[in-house]
């Protein structure tokens, strides 16, 4: 192993128990729903870290967005509306 790669060990090390903790959550998700709770989503049982990342299609939608904006720009530049 070379130095360089620890840090990315250490940064993804809770990776390594997630589908671990991917169960537990949907065992407890479906023990509060058959005792009546009305919980809708697994996310409402407890949250994990990766809940909140951002998926690849996502970032692509974003790129796409961000490209519709920069040419949006580009045009009034263009037309002299914006300096």
């Amino acid at each position: 192993m070379e130095v360089y790669e620890i840090n990315a060990l250490i940064e993804n090390r809770h990776l390594r128990h997630r589908e671990s903790w991917e169960q537990s959550r949907m065992l407890a998700f479906v023990i509060a729903r058959c005792a009546g709770s009305k919980v809708q989503n697994v996310k409402e049982v407890f949250s994990l870290p990766w809940d909140n990342e951002v998926t690849r299609e996502q970032r692509e939608a974003d790129y796409g967005e961000m490209d519709r904006l920069k040419a949006k720009a580009a045009a009034l530049i263009a037309s002299g509306m914006m300096v």
